[in-house]
């Protein structure tokens, strides 16, 4: 090609509609770090530019809202032991069409799913208003969490539903691992399944008291905008730089 020639335009590449999605974020009792994890997960997908609803169902301990209340476009509390549990999410669903919505659910949240469904035919509806939907299991290094998983995936079998289980590095100490989860029958059947594993990564200890003793969302520390030292800033922008990381390991189950 001469420079008076016209280059020969591009073909254009058509790229797959995302379809829009709902994270249900829930684990075992005890402090697994499940709102831990749906903090940071809306964290990252508000400074993405993501237009995300978020709801917390937790009612004994809505740290979603304590902490997200005032950040975009906040956070609505919900309460989903109810008959009616829910039907704020059906309705940002029908109505605000959010790319995400984001729900903190409180321990057993399968099964509130699922008596959601028999209830108010919440997953049939989601799908019909062109959501895909993702369970998220916040696993600690105990039995209890791999018998959790099984039961999310056993109680959401035959429905359209995604999985993502996520280990909490923060709950390992010394011999106390996820040798339990890692060598069981239930993670095979999980990663056959198509359900993906993904890790949070420990917060030094001083840095999330500190974080907590404020109600400090993670991005004002990471953005520097709190008094806390330079330590904990750095520490928590590499915090939110891994979990990026691993939402994306996801492949689209957690959006990015």
């Amino acid at each position: 090609m001469t420079d008076n020639q016209a280059p020969e335009p591009k073909l254009a590449i058509e790229m797959p509609e995302k379809k829009k999605l709902v994270i249900w974020v829930t684990g075992g009792k005890g402090g697994t770090g499940k709102s831990t994890f749906a903090r940071g997960v809306l964290d990252i997908l508000i400074s993405a530019g993501v237009n995300v609803v978020a709801l917390d169902g937790d009612q004994e301990n809505p740290q979603l809202f304590r902490y997200y209340h005032n950040v975009g476009k906040g956070v609505i509390r919900t309460e989903l032991a109810e008959r009616n549990g829910g039907d704020e999410i059906l309705e940002a669903m029908a109505n605000d069409q959010p790319d995400v919505i984001l729900v903190d659910v409180a321990a057993g949240g399968s099964q509130i799913l699922m008596r959601l469904q028999d209830e108010s035919l919440f997953l049939s509806d989601a799908e019909e208003l062109g959501y895909a939907f993702t369970v998220v299991s916040v696993i600690s290094p105990i039995m209890d969490s791999v018998n959790m998983l099984r039961e999310a995936m056993a109680t959401t079998d035959g429905y359209s539903v995604q999985h993502v289980a996520v280990k909490n590095l923060h709950l390992t100490t010394g011999n106390n691992t996820f040798e339990l989860f890692e060598d069981s029958k239930t993670k095979l059947r999980f990663e056959q399944a198509g359900g993906t594993v993904i890790e949070m990564r420990s917060l030094l200890g001083s840095t999330y008291g500190a974080i907590d003793k404020y109600s400090l969302p993670f991005c004002v520390v990471a953005n520097g905008e709190s008094n806390l030292p330079r330590g904990d800033f750095n520490r928590t922008r590499q915090w939110l730089t891994c979990l990026r990381d691993q939402m994306a390991l996801a492949k689209g189950a957690l959006w990015l």
